[in-house]
């Protein structure tokens, strides 16, 4: 009789559901004991060994069955552990087996070439993803270009920029703040300093700062006591108050000047520094 390969299938799906042990079994035992073939002639038993034999090849040949020992032994390898819990036989375990999807890129590519429509959705989905990259980024970048216009555009107040001039009129001194002057200021008369185009004048409780190049000096100053000093601009000058002993800075021609007035009635002291690091903010 000719054993083809369902008839070791259909021998081999009974061996795997009927073995009560999955570690120690023999193939010619539970054929011959739950009566699935006779051996009462010759020719029977030769089948049976026959069948045997390809039985157990057919179960080793694809990872079913492990040898236990020399003697014809068998055991159930995971593989055929799997196979009987799941209580299919080999042709159903082995079709589940394939379609069953494996998230490994051998799996993902396996997949993807037998399933046409899962290739093209993927491809879908890839597109969709860049695309939605590509317009995420040109808006980002939009709006970073139009923070930046705004940021550029916005005009600059007066105190930012006198105040920008002083750091960089900083950085470039290299030397520390020169005396050029220190003297009794004259009373009711005119001191020039400088380059003569600015004076000084002790005017009964004011100081007085004019002189042709007066409206092209930056100042502020304070009090002896660290107040805030008022300035009152009057024809063409700019007055203070000297009994407040005011500590005053301006910018002249691109330097930096400190102007310091100590003393009292009727003796006020004037120190005069070029090329200081500035404390205010000169308006």
């Amino acid at each position: 009789m000719n054993i083809n390969e369902k008839i070791i299938i259909k021998y081999f799906d009974i061996i795997v559901r009927e073995l009560d042990d999955v570690s120690f079994f023999s193939i010619n035992n539970i054929l011959i004991d739950n009566k699935h073939l006779n051996i009462n002639t010759q020719k029977e038993k030769e089948y049976l060994f026959e069948l045997s034999d390809k039985i157990k090849t057919f179960g080793i040949s694809r990872g079913y069955f492990l040898k236990n020992g020399d003697n014809g032994w068998m055991k159930l390898s995971e593989k055929g552990i799997d196979l009987k819990d799941s209580k299919k036989g080999v042709s159903k375990f082995t079709n589940s087996s394939k379609q069953k999807f494996e998230f490994t890129y051998d799996g993902i590519i396996s997949y993807i070439k037998s399933n046409k429509i899962a290739a093209i959705i993927l491809v879908v989905i890839v597109a969709f993803f860049g695309f939605s990259k590509i317009i995420n980024e040109i808006t980002q970048t939009k709006e970073n270009f139009e923070k930046f216009n705004n940021t550029s555009e916005e005009p600059k107040s007066e105190d930012t920029i006198s105040s920008e001039l002083t750091e960089n009129q900083v950085k470039k001194s290299n030397s520390n703040p020169i005396l050029i002057d220190s003297l009794e200021l004259p009373y009711l008369k005119n001191y020039p300093i400088l380059d003569k185009g600015i004076y000084l004048n002790y005017h009964f409780n004011d100081l007085v700062l004019g002189g042709v190049n007066i409206d092209s000096l930056k100042i502020n100053g304070r009090t002896y006591d660290g107040e805030p000093l008022e300035f009152r601009n009057y024809n063409k000058t700019i007055e203070t108050s000297i009994t407040q002993q005011p500590y005053i800075e301006i910018k002249y021609k691109g330097n930096f000047y400190s102007i310091e007035i100590l003393g009292k009635h009727y003796s006020f002291d004037c120190i005069i520094k070029k090329n200081i690091i500035p404390t205010l903010n000169l308006k």
